[in-house]
């Protein structure tokens, strides 16, 4: 998981705002992009997603800085807790299928 730089983010609701963009998610997003070649193709995707999962609790919070970081921090938190139990969820399966492997080994 690629974590999200907080200063970006912060960025990218500035020059939506700047340019007066009609939407964040696409329109403010290539013109932040375009702002800032230095940003990779995953930098950016990792925006998108983020934003895509958090954007309202941003925008919300948003142009106060505190409440922006805050909202990215619970957003943050969120994302690791979710991959969390999705690596849970996953190991308990891979588990679950090696004792069935284990138990048709043993009938046999």
């Amino acid at each position: 998981m690629l974590i999200v730089n907080p200063n970006h983010l912060y960025a990218l609701y500035q020059c939506t705002e700047k340019h007066d963009a009609s939407d964040l998610a696409t329109v403010g997003m290539a013109m932040f992009l375009e702002e800032h070649p230095e940003l990779s193709k995953q930098e950016g995707e990792a925006m998108r997603q983020f934003t895509g999962a958090h954007g309202q609790a941003l925008a919300k919070a948003y142009p106060d800085e505190k409440r922006f970081y805050l909202a990215y921090a619970m957003g943050l938190v969120e994302d690791m807790e979710s991959a969390i139990q999705q690596e849970e969820v996953e190991q308990e399966e891979k588990d679950k299928a090696t004792q069935e492997e284990q138990a048709d080994q043993q009938d046999q």
